[in-house]
């Protein structure tokens, strides 16, 4: 089935993704929690400690967005907030988790994304990075000050910027795929296409970005009706990995 079209009358298809999954897998492996308990990060170096920090296999919630996240003071309190919508949540890499949210500050929810202007600067996203660290894991912070001053934290930083923009090309992907699949199955009102076409587009760009590509290819929409195949049923994010292991990103399910 062609999904998308590119240049020269080139089609997108479903192999297309799964190629650039099974690429993907080869750039960034999953910690397992049984790894990283024979490890210690005292003895790393910063580039070291920072990939294993972030491809720890943890809980996440894997769309952390706009639209999930409430704010009522007068139910909860001032300034208190709760998430909601745990639907594709699973034990992921801790980067996928942020660079899902990396990707979700663009306006994807309105589909008109604008991926260079809207993405996290440096500033930005240290900002983003340094919270969540010394919100969430204040041990790895005093770590690393303790090792080599604060010169050393902030390279941590840099570099677990670094692998969340990696995991920003598993969470393009994995989200192209699922676009493809509701497109098949939702009774929703959504141009689920369009949606996974700028996906991919997020996808290319990053991956130009980082290196890995010379050139951004073209995705364009295309005037054809997906089929709808019937043995296919709206399935967690999760259970979508276990039944493909191979097709985009691994992942452990406990």
């Amino acid at each position: 089935i062609a999904l998308w079209s590119g240049e020269d009358g080139e089609k997108f298809t479903l192999d297309v993704i799964k190629d650039e999954g099974l690429w993907l897998k080869t750039k960034l492996a999953p910690i397992p929690p049984e790894d990283r308990a024979k490890s210690d990060y005292k003895t790393m170096d910063v580039e070291t400690t920072a990939k294993y920090f972030a491809r720890e296999v943890t809980f996440t919630h894997l769309d952390c967005q706009s639209l999930n996240i409430m704010k009522s003071d007068a139910i909860w309190g001032e300034n208190a907030v709760r998430l909601i919508d745990f639907e594709y949540a699973g034990h992921n890499p801790r980067a996928l988790d942020l660079a899902n949210t990396f990707c979700e500050v663009c306006k994807m929810n309105d589909l008109i994304p604008d991926y260079i202007a809207e993405e996290l600067n440096a500033k930005e996203g240290r900002f983003y990075l340094d919270t969540y660290i010394t919100t969430s894991f204040p041990e790895m912070k005093e770590l690393q000050v303790s090792i080599g001053g604060e010169a050393r934290y902030e390279e941590f930083l840099t570099e677990f910027r670094v692998e969340v923009d990696q995991h920003m090309m598993a969470s393009h992907l994995v989200w192209a795929m699922w676009s493809i699949i509701q497109a098949c199955i939702s009774p929703i009102e959504f141009d689920y296409m369009k949606y996974g076409r700028l996906r991919m587009e997020g996808y290319y760009l990053k991956k130009q970005q980082l290196g890995h590509l010379t050139t951004q290819p073209v995705v364009d929409d295309i005037d054809e009706e997906l089929e709808r195949p019937s043995f296919m049923r709206r399935p967690s994010m999760n259970l979508f990995y276990l039944n493909n292991p191979g097709l985009i990103f691994p992942v452990s399910i406990p």
